[in-house]
């Protein structure tokens, strides 16, 4: 297995679980709405770190 998807996939299993304590929190916190704002936060943090990963690993700044 390569260094990029050992990478991911322990990415992946962090956001997991981020996601079900952001959720558990929102949902004693501020009912179903807190919980939609908490996935989509989580959403958009995953993707933003996954692009930014794979940006920098060929030697590129995100966005270009």
């Amino acid at each position: 297995m390569t260094q990029h998807v050992t990478f991911a996939r322990r990415f992946s299993v962090t956001t997991q679980m981020l996601e079900l304590a952001a959720v558990v929190i929102a949902i004693q916190n501020g009912g179903i709405y807190g919980v939609a704002w908490a996935l989509l936060g989580i959403t958009c943090l995953r993707s933003t770190v996954l692009a930014t990963y794979w940006a920098t690993r060929r030697g590129q700044e995100p966005g270009r």
